[in-house]
């Protein structure tokens, strides 16, 4: 076991010091995590389960998930997936899918899909209608904690919309048996406080059904404060706070479990009581103390993330400001010089990957798609020659070559292979070839991708055809439309299955709201946050509120609900679809993006707004036909009713782009039809919204650890660009609104981007 290493601080303030201890045991939970499982292992996978259960409610806690992102969304997928490619015994799986503190980790990150959904049920059976508690759990923990915890799973199912009337009425019985237990400890404490004669462990024996420890009395004080089966000003809360406080008081070395749980529970509900607040701070403070002096070296897992929960739920905003505040300084003290030598050093990079083949001369290098989490794909362009091959398997001579590489650390590249491998051999040919890694230097790995050399991206593809005759144009778009859905059709069809329930909230409600909110964010675009909360008046029509809109989806659940969910890409935008020249074959370039279970609508509107909006818009150095000054809009902060924005229509000046919609949208009705998929295109209109105010939110520093605008030299642009997304959206969200409307009786325009140019 790694012991947790010295911890000092040279921090002045209270706020500042907690927040170096937080960094420092995050940093402690990075070096603890297993490489190879995502988790943080114990001897057994119980622990192991538990461990992991502990680090991901503390980083939620902390609302920092951001700092170590990669390791919360692996640990969440080991969560989630489990067994998944793990290697359990049948026993051991019984016993881990049900236990509880998965269920109601999952159930807390909002991570609840069929499965999942299912290991609960097979939990809830355990629940003894008679007692109200469940027996004979799968795993080694008291029936008391077991049906806390799973009172406390009902309570997010429940803000979920999972709760239905028979689980409703199996909750309702143990919250009733739950506040008579507690009822009872209460009893028996009260006047063993009363005498002083409160002891430092349990009150009473250990019997079924009763609340002993002071740790299970605090979470049943916590859980009946939620559920408001118990008013915070009852004499029963009180007594109970009073005796949980002088319980922290009177600590002792032993024990130091409960007293975390308790302090946790009371500061959630009792943190403004001036005599418990004396008592929470000076646990606090000898908590702090005691790291400093390393007196928990040894301590496990679990113990310092109910430490790093306190620490969050004592300080507060304070704290979350304090460690954004030192990581901000820390960013602006090192990105200036990585601005400048960012560039050189990825040329070098590149240069010394092809040098391992054939002496070359690198001339540019093109991003083509992709993210720092997920790998970046480049394509390269040097002199001479190289040993890649065409597509007839032909050696390619040429004054300027092309290699295209996947960027990434060697971890994130095996997987990204080992994914392809994994694939169906039906689909494999959907997808550029993943074999071996080459790795560098500082981490660095580059997968090359030879099968690509002599593709181009759809988006360079529709911009050359822009340049052709209309008949030639004609011809061209339709060879890539039909392309393209084929190599879609390909995917979606592959394994569909019934959609869970909800399952329209995390496809498209969910990802809307989560876009706006991070926009609208203090410290991403607070100025948009005006703009957006009026009607708007778009191009001389006028629109109610974003908000509206989006409050109005869920009125038509129903309508809007898929009733299938299958393969998805995921990505889908035109740099990610590599097209032969030929324009017969077809090959997406990432795979890490890939689902099984989602709604396939997603990569057509994904798709559709990336080609009719992003691509007509300048961005970066790229010389594009749409120049910014052409967009209008009145400021946010006028005392205007309406916010006014004026564009042209998009696509601008891309007939290319108008015939590959008006054809695509031909090839998904047809596949609508043949999977007997009735409201596909009133999903396709919500896709689009849902693509276009995703865009938006990208416009966001992508490594920050909340809403963030990036370092811009050109904030006025991306302002346009959100406002541009946004606006869009609103435009079909409205034609959704009123076609949804049966009292309207108005159907949806025939193209989403209808443009009077073409």
């Amino acid at each position: 076991m790694t012991a947790l290493e010295p911890f000092d601080t040279g921090a002045t303030t209270e706020s500042a010091r907690i927040a170096d201890l937080v960094i420092h045991l995050l940093l402690h939970f990075e070096k603890k995590c297993d490489p190879n499982l995502h988790v943080w292992l114990g001897e057994r996978y119980t622990l192991t389960l538990q461990n992991t259960a502990y680090v991901l409610e503390a980083i939620q806690q902390l609302n920092l998930q951001g700092i170590i992102n990669p390791l919360v969304e692996h640990a969440t997928e080991w969560l989630l997936e489990m067994p998944g490619r793990h290697e359990f015994s049948a026993e051991e799986s019984n016993a881990l899918r049900p236990h509880p503190a998965r269920i109601k980790t999952l159930a807390l990150l909002g991570k609840v899909d069929a499965d999942l959904l299912s290991d609960f049920a097979k939990l809830s059976d355990l629940l003894d209608p008679r007692t109200g508690w469940i027996s004979a759990p799968p795993i080694d923990l008291h029936p008391v904690l077991v049906t806390l915890i799973w009172s406390e799973t009902t309570l997010y199912l429940e803000k979920l919309g999972f709760v239905d009337a028979g689980l409703r009425l199996k909750q309702e019985k143990a919250f009733s048996v739950i506040a008579s237990a507690f009822e009872a400890w209460v009893e028996k404490s009260l006047p063993l406080l009363q005498s002083g004669n409160l002891p430092v462990s349990e009150v009473g024996r250990n019997r079924p059904g009763e609340i002993v420890s002071f740790g299970d009395a605090s979470y049943a004080l916590y859980l009946l404060l939620r559920s408001g089966q118990l008013r915070l000003d009852s004499p029963q809360a009180d007594a109970a706070r009073q005796i949980l406080s002088e319980f922290i008081r009177k600590r002792s070395s032993k024990r130091r479990y409960n007293f975390l749980h308790c302090s946790i529970h009371l500061q959630t509900y009792f943190g403004q009581n001036s005599e418990t607040r004396d008592v929470l701070d000076g646990f606090v403070g000898e908590l702090f103390e005691n790291y400093r002096n390393n007196n928990y070296q040894d301590e496990s897992i679990p113990f310092h993330a109910l430490a790093l929960r306190l620490f969050a739920m004592h300080e507060g905003e304070l704290l979350h400001q304090t460690i954004l505040s030192k990581l901000w300084q820390h960013n602006r003290e090192t990105v200036e010089d990585h601005r400048h030598s960012q560039e050189q050093r990825l040329r070098e990079e590149l240069m010394r990957v092809i040098r391992q083949s054939i002496e070359v001369d690198l001339t540019t290098f093109q991003k083509i798609t992709g993210t720092r989490a997920r790998g970046e794909v480049y394509r390269l362009k040097f002199d001479l020659m190289t040993k890649a091959k065409d597509e007839l398997d032909v050696p390619v001579h040429s004054r300027e070559l092309r290699l295209v590489v996947k960027k990434g650390s060697p971890q994130m590249l095996e997987r990204s292979i080992e994914r392809y491998h994994k694939l169906h051999d039906s689909l494999k040919h959907l997808f550029a070839s993943h074999t071996g890694v080459q790795k560098h230097d500082e981490g660095i790995a580059y997968l090359l991708m030879h099968d690509l050399v002599a593709m181009r991206p759809l988006s360079e593809v529709l911009v050359d055809l822009d340049h052709r005759t209309h008949s030639d144009r004609l011809l061209s778009i339709k060879t890539v439309a039909q392309t393209v859905a084929s190599s879609l059709n390909a995917l979606h069809r592959q394994s569909a299955a019934p959609s869970a329930v909800g399952q329209l909230y995390w496809t498209y409600l969910t990802p809307i709201s989560d876009s706006i909110r991070q926009i609208c964010h203090p410290l991403a675009f607070p100025e948009i946050k005006p703009w957006l909360d009026k009607p708007f008046n778009v191009n001389g029509h006028s629109y109610e509120k974003l908000d509206f809109y989006v409050k109005q989806l869920k009125r038509f659940e129903q309508r809007l609900q898929f009733s299938k969910a299958g393969y998805v890409h995921g990505d889908c935008h035109s740099r990610n679809i590599m097209l032969g020249d030929d324009l017969l074959s077809a090959v997406f370039v990432d795979i890490d993006t890939l689902s099984s279970s989602d709604d396939y609508m997603v990569d057509y509107g994904l798709l559709l707004e990336d080609v009719m909006i992003y691509q007509s818009l300048p961005r970066g150095d790229k010389v594009r036909q749409l120049d910014w000054n052409i967009i209008r809009t009145n400021a946010a902060d006028t005392a205007a009713l309406e916010s006014h924005i004026a564009y042209p229509p998009f696509p601008y000046k891309s007939e290319s782009a108008m015939l590959f919609q008006k054809y695509m949208l031909g090839h998904l009705e047809q596949y609508a039809v043949s999977t007997k998929d009735r409201n596909w295109k009133s999903r396709l209109w919500l896709a689009i919204a849902r693509g276009l105010l995703l865009l938006a939110s990208r416009q966001l520093d992508s490594t920050a650890i909340e809403p963030q605008r990036r370092n811009s030299s050109r904030p006025e642009q991306e302002i346009k660009l959100i406002q541009v997304a946004c606006a869009e959206a609103v435009r079909l969200l409205h034609e959704l609104i009123v076609h949804l409307d049966r009292q309207s009786n108005v159907s949806l325009p025939d193209l989403p981007f209808p443009n009077p140019d073409y």
